[in-house]
């Protein structure tokens, strides 16, 4: 596919190798910002494999954080805590501060009060939005970022939350991979610094266009 191009176009990361989350972040994030001359349509490309391991960082994570709230007696929901690993992104750091700043706000560590105290967005409203894109409906999914950027959520701050929530999102398999790419062409797009709400419902719209021409063959 890159040819000559791919000893300097192609990482390839053993997760169950580099099992620090940080390491493994920062070497994509570091190749990622690397410049490399490539023919037109044609992307570097990162493989991770035994990527299955890096779920036990996130288990270990959300471990400590329960022995956490029981060590200081701070109560706390089940869908709580998972919005905290949310929040996270493998960041035990960040994890223990979130938990920190919602039990200081709140008797109760919730869903709804996490996300109120991270000022993350909705990912409900986020897997609402794709479930329209999935069905073709670019109107009711533009509403709903718009109604998350009247909340003051930035469109990257958006497209950052829906990388996360597409994972585990429900759709045909040829379907959800091509749904993958296209929000991280996007996310890699407005990183480089064209930021706006265009490039969202550009987004949406593709993601409509993909799903109906996808069904459709």
């Amino acid at each position: 596919m890159l040819g000559p191009h791919f000893k300097n176009a192609v990482l390839e990361l053993n997760a169950s190798d580099d099992r620090g989350v940080d390491v493994v972040r920062e070497t994509i994030k570091n190749f990622a910002k690397k410049s490399v001359v490539l023919p037109d349509n044609k992307h570097k490309i990162i493989i991770l494999d035994e990527v299955d391991s890096m779920t036990e960082a996130a288990q270990q994570i959300l471990k400590r954080m329960v022995d956490i709230c029981k060590m200081e007696q701070v109560q706390f929901t089940q869908d709580g805590m998972e919005a905290l690993l949310f929040t996270a992104d493998g960041d035990m750091r960040r994890a223990v501060n979130n938990l920190q700043n919602v039990s200081s706000g709140f008797d109760l560590v919730t869903k709804e009060n996490v996300f109120k105290v991270c000022d993350v967005p909705s990912p409900d409203l986020i897997r609402k939005m794709l479930q329209d894109c999935l069905n073709g409906q670019w109107r009711p999914a533009h509403e709903k970022a718009s109604e998350l950027l009247a909340l003051g959520h930035s469109p990257l701050d958006i497209v950052v939350t829906i990388r996360s929530v597409i994972k585990a999102f429900k759709a045909p398999e040829h379907v959800l991979l091509e749904f993958i790419k296209t929000v991280a062409l996007t996310h890699m797009t407005m990183v480089g610094g064209l930021c706006s709400q265009l490039q969202l419902d550009k987004l949406l719209a593709t993601l409509c266009k993909v799903s109906l021409v996808m069904r459709k063959g």
